[in-house]
């Protein structure tokens, strides 16, 4: 992570709407010059560079390593060429090839810089992911220009600041000061082009890029209506669309995933993970899947790419003599492990995937490692502090409440689970009682109900039916299926306030709460999965981790041992949602616009994917030094998503959410991902519930655009 700050040399504003149209409640960027201060804010190290009489660069790098910053610098007779990017060149192949650019040529900055973004383009595309550039150029010593932008999708972050002092400051993330200081404006940088801007005489430029993404072109899911019938969804048409989507999924990880292996190596023998942030939903079920498949089937391959790379570290040693093994870390984070969904729908889909994948597990050395790392009230409060810093200029309830997750999600510190939790009896009670209506509540998505193209997991669903409606006994109001009282909210609080007067009843219910109602003896209505069931003691981690692994893995807390993930590369289902019609709001518009509302719904989501998702995202991810990628997001996907019938990923009128992914789900097998409701990560590892206790006192009061402000426990202890 990195950030500039360019001071103010002369006293003259400028007004920047009208020249890059940035963001609207921006006014005024203020003038900068040459002076630069380089901040590593991932290791808190500082890298500084000053320009001396005769023109040379001196610089003094505090920092041990440097691998998510690359610097390039170049001199030449009449002008030279300094830049600082984050993103591909993490990885060493990429570092090479930004070494070997000639930016000695005598050629206009205009066109330098269009060939860099060629260059980065080219990059970015075969990666997977994106990158943040800042560049200082001077020719004939008198021409002085900065060069800044990110990639196309706006996988990488990047801010631009006006200081109060009247400096600039580009960065990828916001330090402490900016923070506190509400003077300081930070906006997120449009990803359109790269920006250009003339130290001498304050002007802007945008060189926008010759590759558009196919998302901003009206052409994009081409929709001719009168060709296409809303309702209907022919079974040859979304078979054949889901193996073109599968097929350019696999591809991918096939010629990625070789970058995104983690290594470590010590005399026990060679280690390779890569993490994944798992709910055990569609997204992160099937990312895994891809993911088992690519390395169970080019194991080899994976095997050579290990020893190469670690050659050029370890140069003289015999590596042939070692064993590989590759970890998969399932990161699956909640914030009350006995009753979200997401630690339920998490085990379920681990079991799955150790029952599809068994005879690969016993043949080969990969290991799927579940990892619970659950958060409770008082530690993510202590650490709010920290999560609000690295979302700014983010600031909203649900982004808090994403960015949480996110965060203990990176550090990686949790419990590890038994090898064999899903042989006790305990578990197969769960999965054989699915029609427990407190357990298995909400878990299953009732409108796969009506679609006969999906095999039914089990039986009997009509627990989780909304529409198998219970008529209430005392009036013709509907039964809610979890009131205490058996009756609607109506009659239930009569019963509560005495005023319905009938035996056997309860003068409280957790559903239909009353303010001086007593709760003492009541159930709760929610899940209660005890952790002690499936916890691995610390005893025994000696079951599921290698004994190379104790030195790094084994983490130290307070009053025990824990796990800690060595991944430094986190895969992520960002952009399914938005792509394959994941929202509600996605049915919403189909309903009442039709089969060109939803379009124009999913084209708006994708279009500001870049500013409300994946800038805040980037800046948790690289604050715990951790590298991201999005199998959704890679351009070749997007491409081939636009190709699709509009229809197979709309899907039906009432139908569940994201069918054409549901469909691939279920052709590989996965038949719990395939039913399992669509829940945002905030409300799934309930996260949400945490701050909006705190925050409004209700679960239900709370609004998720709502500016998030420190929580009243810090005020209270000061």
């Amino acid at each position: 992570m990195f950030e500039l700050e360019f001071k103010a040399k002369y006293q003259v504003d400028f007004n920047i709407i009208n020249v890059c149209n940035l963001i609207q409640d921006f006014e005024y960027i203020p003038n900068v010059s040459e002076d630069i201060c380089i901040l590593n804010k991932s290791t808190s190290n500082t890298l500084k560079f000053e320009k001396t009489e005769n023109g040379d660069i001196l610089y003094n790098i505090r920092n041990n390593d440097t691998s998510d910053l690359f610097l390039v610098y170049s001199e030449s007779n009449c002008c030279y060429f300094k830049y600082l990017m984050t993103g591909f060149c993490k990885i060493e192949k990429y570092r090479i090839m930004l070494e070997n650019i000639n930016l000695n040529s005598q050629e206009s900055l205009y066109n330098t810089v269009s060939n860099i973004m060629n260059i980065f383009c080219e990059i970015e595309k075969n990666s997977g992911i994106g990158f943040s550039f800042a560049g200082y150029y001077k020719k004939n010593k008198i021409d002085e220009y900065l060069v800044f932008g990110r990639d196309r999708i706006g996988t990488s972050s990047l801010l631009i600041t006006r200081t109060c002092k009247g400096g600039l400051i580009l960065s990828t993330a916001i330090n402490e000061n900016i923070f506190l200081n509400k003077e300081y404006k930070p906006i997120e940088l449009s990803p359109m082009g790269f920006y250009i801007l003339n130290l001498k005489n304050l002007e802007f430029e945008i060189i926008g890029w010759k590759e558009v993404l196919p998302y901003y072109i009206d052409s994009y899911w081409n929709i001719n209506l009168n060709n296409m019938k809303d309702s209907i969804r022919e079974d040859f048409d979304i078979c054949k669309d889901a193996n073109l989507l599968l097929n350019e999924l696999r591809k991918n990880m096939i010629l990625k995933l070789g970058d995104l292996i983690s290594y470590s190596f010590n005399k026990e023998g060679i280690y390779g993970y890569i993490g994944i942030m798992f709910s055990g939903g569609l997204d992160s079920t099937l990312i895994t899947y891809l993911v088992l498949e690519t390395l169970f089937y080019e194991i080899n391959n994976y095997e050579k790419l290990c020893k190469d790379k670690l050659l050029n570290i370890h140069k003289g040693i015999n590596l042939d003599e070692f064993k590989i093994y590759f970890i998969i870390e399932l990161l699956n984070s909640t914030f009350s492990p006995e009753e979200a969904p997401d630690r339920l729908t998490g085990l379920c889909s681990y079991y799955e995937l150790k029952s599809i994948f068994q005879e690969f597990f016993l043949k080969h050395n990969v290991e799927l490692r579940f990892i619970c790392i659950d958060t409770n009230k008082d530690t993510l409060f202590q650490e709010e502090n920290i999560i609000l810093g690295q979302i700014y200029p983010s600031n909203t309830h649900m982004d808090f409440n994403i960015g949480s997750v996110e965060y203990f999600t990176t550090k990686g510190i949790g419990r590890l689970i038994k090898p064999r939790f899903y042989m006790e009896e305990w578990w197969n009670e769960i999965i054989n009682n699915q029609n427990d209506q407190t357990l298995w509540c909400n878990i299953y998505d009732i409108n796969l109900l009506k679609d006969n193209s999906y095999e039914n997991t089990e039986k009997d669903y009509n627990i989780n039916n909304k529409n198998h409606k219970i008529k209430c006994p005392y009036c013709y109001f509907r039964q809610h299926p979890k009131c205490f009282n058996k009756c609607c909210k109506s009659c239930c609080r009569k019963i509560q306030q005495s005023l319905l007067i009938v035996d056997n009843c309860s003068s409280s219910c957790r559903v239909h709460k009353m303010k001086t109602a007593n709760f003492k003896g009541i159930p709760a209505t929610s899940r209660n999965i005890n952790t002690k069931n499936y916890y691995l003691e610390s005893n025994l981690y000696h079951l599921s981790i290698l004994p190379g692994e104790y030195i790094n893995c084994i983490y130290k807390s307070e009053d025990s041992f824990l796990y800690k993930s060595q991944s430094k590369w986190i895969l992520i289902g960002s952009g399914a949602d938005e792509f394959l019609g994941g929202y509600g709001r996605h049915l919403t518009a189909k309903k009442h616009c039709g089969i060109q509302g939803i379009r124009d719904e999913m084209i708006m989501d994708i279009r500001r994917l870049w500013i409300r998702n994946l800038g805040r995202d980037d800046r948790i991810f690289k604050y715990q030094s951790k590298g991201v990628f999005y199998p959704f997001l890679q351009i070749n996907v997007i491409e081939i998503i636009g190709k699709l019938n509009f229809c197979n990923i709309s899907g039906l009128e009432n139908g569940p959410t994201k069918p054409i992914l549901r469909y691939i789900s279920n052709l590989l097998g996965l038949k719990f991902a395939t039913k399992f409701k669509k829940r945002a990560i905030q409300f799934g590892t309930r996260s949400t519930r945490q701050t909006n206790l705190e925050h409004f006192d209700s679960n239900r009061k709370a609004t998720a655009t709502a500016i998030y402000c420190k929580s009243r426990v810090k005020d209270l202890e000061k």
